[in-house]
């Protein structure tokens, strides 16, 4: 018996798919035929692939913006009391 494609299965339906692949699709997550399926989709979908570029730039901005410094003191005790459930 063979894995069934859920890109074939639900052809009609392969924006729902993609947008539901979509953080996995970005971190490189999914197995190969999963990601040719999403690549496939954006290649002939142009909203799902504005979507998908626009999700990329905002990760590339998040990341560079996170690991040019470092959060004061105060906000990271704070934060970490507010994660632990501590009051401040």
């Amino acid at each position: 018996m063979t894995e069934e494609n859920p890109w074939e299965r639900l052809d009609f339906n392969g924006c729902e798919q993609a947008v539901k692949r979509l953080t996995e699709y970005l971190s490189h997550e999914l197995s190969e035929g999963e990601q040719a399926g999403v690549e496939l989709h954006l290649s002939e979908c142009r909203g799902c692939f504005a979507m998908f570029s626009f999700e990329e730039q905002l990760l590339k901005i998040v990341r560079e913006k996170a690991s040019e410094g470092h959060a004061p003191d105060a906000l990271r005790r704070r934060i970490l009391a507010l994660v632990s459930g501590a009051e401040t």
